[in-house]
C-alpha cells in the first residue's frame, strides 16, 4: 500500500516536470532518490517471491 502511494506521489511530480512546471532542485533530487528506493524495494520483493505480484495481488493487498 505504501509503495502504491509513493508511486502515485512520484508520478504526480513526474507529470508536473514533463508538462513544464518549474520544480526546485531539492524536490527533483528527492524524487529521483525516492524512485530508485521504490524500484529497489519492488525488485527485492519480486526476487524474494520468485516473481512479480499479479495485479490481483496488488489490489487485494491495497484493499486489505
Amino acid at each position: 500500500v505504501k509503495a502504491f502511494k509513493d508511486m502515485k506521489k512520484l508520478y504526480g511530480l513526474r507529470s508536473k516536470a514533463i508538462h513544464g512546471e518549474q520544480l526546485d532542485e531539492e524536490k527533483l533530487v528527492s524524487a529521483v532518490h525516492d524512485s530508485f528506493e521504490l524500484l529497489r524495494k519492488l525488485l527485492l520483493d519480486a526476487v524474494s517471491r520468485g516473481g512479480l505480484r499479479t495485479e490481483e495481488e496488488y489490489f487485494t493487498e491495497l484493499l486489505a
